[in-house]
């Protein structure tokens, strides 16, 4: 039989049952109120939206490049002229130094032409920041402004037309003359081979050195038959090497004659210390050949003006019509 006390028992283990399923319910239905929305895909970019970014991006990035190649050139440029003639500097120090002040003048008008471009009116993309963080957005992004700069730097090669490039050289080697005009020695002997002559040059070692003694052989009229060219040490300066060059020459396939030995050695040795007119020997020669055609011409309009020609009546009827 159950009794009284049974029943209400079995009462407070129901109610117990109903309770702890509400606050089950309860619990779970907060849970599910804390859960985070579904996220809606981002939409891709029309080849419109894509086509304006790359311009906005590229455009920008060619007239950087274009400033930076042309800052760079010419602050080169004038260095190697300048600190690098009087400190020494070799070519590539002084481009690596232009390309500082080049890094510095973006750095110092980077907002400048910003805002320049901006006002240019360049198309808008209109992409959101979820289009711009796709990865084929990203990947247009790298490519648009690497073509970008590679066309602004190919561009600013143009200002090479207004450089002269040989001018450091010249000045370096002037330089270098200065200080070593009476160093170099030079040797010529018909004692050493029957069938040729062999000149000898000892001195610093110097750019164009022997494009110099080539050039200055060539005026002579010697052919170059062979050179042994070496570095040696020097006692007075280890940073600058000597040189002991043999050259082997010949004039119309014979010896060079005795009595021309002592012109030719001086002429070498005046292509040592003076290196400027060989180092423009063709340049010097173009601009010959052109004042030749020119003077040609004008002697030709001379000559015609000079010269009348009056042909016979009869001749001169019978060629009217």
């Amino acid at each position: 039989m159950i009794t009284a006390g049974m029943a209400s028992k079995r009462a407070l283990a129901y109610r117990y049952q109903l309770r702890s399923v509400s606050m089950k319910n309860q619990s779970t239905s907060r849970m599910s109120s804390f859960e985070t929305p579904q996220e809606t895909p981002t939409p891709p970019p029309t080849k419109e939206q894509l086509r304006n970014y790359a311009i906005t991006k590229s455009i920008p990035m060619v007239g950087f490049g274009f400033m930076d190649q042309t800052v760079m050139l010419h602050a080169g440029n004038a260095i190697d002229c300048s600190l690098g003639v009087t400190f020494g500097l070799s070519t590539l120090a002084a481009a690596a130094l232009g390309q500082v002040v080049s890094a510095a003048v973006a750095a110092i008008f980077g907002g400048t032409m910003d805002d320049l471009f901006r006002r240019l009116g360049l198309p808008r993309s209109g992409l959101t920041s979820a289009q711009r963080s796709l990865d084929n957005v990203k990947r247009l992004n790298v490519i648009a402004t690497t073509l970008g700069v590679v066309a602004g730097c190919i561009l600013g090669l143009v200002n090479l037309l207004f450089i002269d490039t040989d001018h450091a050289s010249i000045l370096k080697f002037d330089k270098i003359s200065e200080t070593s005009q009476f160093d170099f020695e030079v040797e010529a002997s018909n004692a050493t081979r029957k069938d040729a002559t062999s000149i000898t040059l000892v001195g610093p070692d110097v750019k164009g050195l022997l494009a110099a003694v080539t050039s200055s052989l060539a005026q002579h009229g010697c052919d170059l038959m062979e050179v042994h060219a070496q570095l040696v040490s020097n006692d007075e300066n280890d940073s600058q090497p000597m040189v002991h060059d043999v050259l082997v020459v010949q004039k119309h396939g014979h010896q060079i004659p005795n009595e021309e030995l002592r012109d030719l050695a001086t002429s070498i040795l005046e292509a040592t210390t003076s290196p400027v007119g060989p180092l423009q020997a063709q340049a010097q020669a173009h601009e010959i050949k052109e004042l030749n055609e020119k003077v040609q011409r004008l002697e030709k309009i001379i000559q015609e003006s000079q010269i009348r020609v009056v042909p016979s009546h009869q001749e001169h009827q019978q060629r009217k019509p």
